[in-house]
């Protein structure tokens, strides 16, 4: 289970912030997932978002394909008991 004070919720972000965080279009965000280099997001009926501490850890591990990142993600959850 994750542990965060309140000040540290969980943040997600669309498409454009995303972009911005990137130095990117945001065309080149959604070719980036349909091609499976970001990290798998989040969607709630229409909406697109990604999880914020997913993306800077996508990024400190050298943006690896979604696959990649899902399965290190998946195996260091394992690691430390998160289900």
């Amino acid at each position: 289970m994750q542990t965060e004070t309140e000040s540290e919720a969980v943040k997600l972000v669309g498409a454009d912030e995303l972009a911005k965080i990137l130095s990117v279009s945001v065309r080149h965000i959604w070719r980036q997932r349909a091609a499976g280099k970001l990290p798998r997001p989040v969607t709630i009926g229409q909406c697109v978002r990604w999880l914020l501490s997913d993306i800077d850890t996508w990024l400190d591990r050298g943006c690896p394909s979604q696959q990649q990142f899902e399965t290190r993600k998946a195996a260091q959850n394992k690691q430390n008991g998160v289900v």
